[in-house]
């Protein structure tokens, strides 16, 4: 039988100033805090941004007072990872992108992006297209319908199981791809 790598508790690891306070944040924190069973959103929010920190904080910590965030996830293991880490949501400094406001989009809607800027510039994350396949959001469409089987639900949820637990075993560059910009998004603007 085959290990898995099993990561250190360095790569579940975020850091950011809060309150003029660094704090030190683990993926733990994430789900004591979250009080459902979304654990692939945990998983999927907290990387991608320990890869916005990654860039954020080149000049010195990034601090949750300055953050603003806009995903295209509306599901609520990646919106916990966004409260645990920057507080913007609670804040007021969070946007959803329009088409995934309400329970009218459909799956093809969501984007497994973020965009985390700081006053200073912002950092665009987005999950790697070939992580999540097709059938993922056919399945969850028929899932949101009412039509899955037993089955499928099982599979489903073995699906995210098995994808966050790989998300550990990845290096950030591997997940997702990240572009940095000069140009901070305005709380409350939502980017092209």
């Amino acid at each position: 039988m085959t290990q898995q790598a099993t990561p250190s508790n360095e790569s579940r690891k975020l850091i950011i100033k809060g309150q003029d306070k660094i704090l030190e944040l683990f993926y733990s924190g994430v789900k004591e805090f979250h009080k459902h069973d979304s654990w692939f959103g945990c998983t999927v929010g907290f990387r991608a941004l320990q890869a916005a920190s990654g860039i954020l904080s080149q000049q010195s910590t990034w601090a949750r007072e300055h953050l603003y965030v806009v995903t295209g996830i509306p599901g609520q293991g990646v919106l916990d990872a966004i409260e645990y880490v920057t507080r913007c949501i609670s804040a007021e400094r969070f946007a959803l992108l329009p088409v995934v406001r309400g329970n009218d989009y459909t799956t093809r809607d969501m984007r497994f992006e973020w965009w985390i800027s700081n006053g200073r510039g912002t950092v665009h994350v987005t999950l790697r297209p070939e992580l999540v396949p097709e059938s993922f959001y056919d399945l969850l469409n028929r899932l949101r319908a009412g039509l899955g089987t037993e089955e499928e639900k099982h599979a489903f949820k073995q699906f995210k199981a098995d994808m966050g637990t790989k998300l550990w075993t990845m290096s950030l560059s591997s997940i997702f791809l990240v572009e940095h910009s000069s140009e901070p998004l305005a709380v409350g603007a939502i980017p092209d």
